[in-house]
């Protein structure tokens, strides 16, 4: 009787830790459609709709996917998030979106890069401290690891921002 009990505890426990594991919500789930004028888009690396190499094997590129739930996206256990701030009504930003680009595939796996245009995400400016853009903060758990601080210099580029994530454990 002793041993029958003990089996079903235990079965009882192992259905319980996968349980508890699987409904664990991932970043995927607070992804849409391709979207690249979403005021906020995920940038992720994935294979290309239609396109091969001569081989046959899809090729993999940087894909805008929209966020369809922000506040659910930032609390994704165990996920860092790159907050990448910009001004869709500014053109001059966007030779730096291809670094971020850059960024999101090198480090993917590693960083989740977010696209956000600052003028509907006044909320997360404040928060994070972002008082000009482009500019950058790491997020995890819905809490600031470090913010780039774009404001804070007289001029930057890529080298300085690669320096930033380095000194933050991000290694590109």
């Amino acid at each position: 009787m002793r041993r029958a009990l003990s089996l079903v505890l235990s079965t009882l426990v192992s259905a319980a830790l996968v349980c508890s594991c699987t409904g664990a919500a991932k970043v995927e789930d607070y992804l849409g459609e391709y979207d690249y004028e979403a005021p906020a888009i995920c940038m992720v690396y994935e294979p290309v709709e239609g396109e091969f190499d001569e081989e046959g094997n899809a090729l993999y590129g940087i894909q805008y996917r929209e966020v369809t739930d922000l506040d659910g996206l930032l609390k994704v256990p165990d996920t860092t998030f790159l907050l990448y701030f910009y001004n869709s009504l500014d053109s001059s930003g966007w030779a730096i979106t291809a670094v971020v680009e850059d960024i999101a595939e090198a480090e993917e796996g590693k960083l989740t890069v977010i696209a956000l245009d600052q003028s509907q995400y006044t909320n997360l400016t404040t928060q994070f401290g972002i008082n000009a853009v482009p500019d950058f903060a790491l997020v995890r758990n819905y809490a600031e690891i470090s913010v780039f601080g774009s404001a804070d210099y007289y001029e930057w580029g890529a080298d300085d921002i690669v320096i930033w994530l380095d000194a933050n454990g991000y290694p590109i």
